[in-house]
């Protein structure tokens, strides 16, 4: 009776094995391939900042005009209207039209990531600067 009963059981155990393994499928190398059906999107990529430099302008002009130019480098500057933030890299001084001009770069942090900018400030004849460009390089 006892033999009758294991070969009853090994049997149901077979069975089970088998059932268990059409639902599953082996795929092989094919799993190891990328996904490339799946299309995400990202943040545009753009050369100027238009929005952004009227937010981040004011933080970078006060960081240009604090102290003499050349002590500007290094300096850090944070808008809080776009929440980002970036360090000063590079200034120099220049004529632009007539106008004396700082041309500088900076970093800028942001949601999108830190990038790098090229900038001309210009003195108003009012006194103070004035943000003229703001380009990512």
């Amino acid at each position: 009776m006892s033999l009758r009963l294991f070969s009853r059981a090994a049997l149901l155990v077979a069975l089970a094995a088998g059932v268990q393994g059409c639902g599953a499928t082996w795929q092989g190398a094919a799993a190891l391939k990328p996904d490339r059906s799946l299309v995400t999107g990202s943040v545009p990529q753009t050369s100027s900042l238009s929005q952004e430099a009227n937010a981040d302008g004011s933080a970078i002009l006060a960081a240009l005009s604090a102290d003499a130019p050349a002590a500007a480098v290094g300096r850090p500057w944070e808008s809080p209207e776009s929440e980002a933030s970036g360090v000063i890299t590079t200034v120099e001084r220049q004529e632009e039209g007539g106008q004396s001009c700082l041309a500088f770069t900076t970093t800028r942090e942001s949601f999108d990531g830190i990038n790098l900018y090229r900038g001309l400030a210009c003195e108003r004849a009012a006194g103070g600067l004035s943000l003229l460009d703001l380009t990512r390089m």
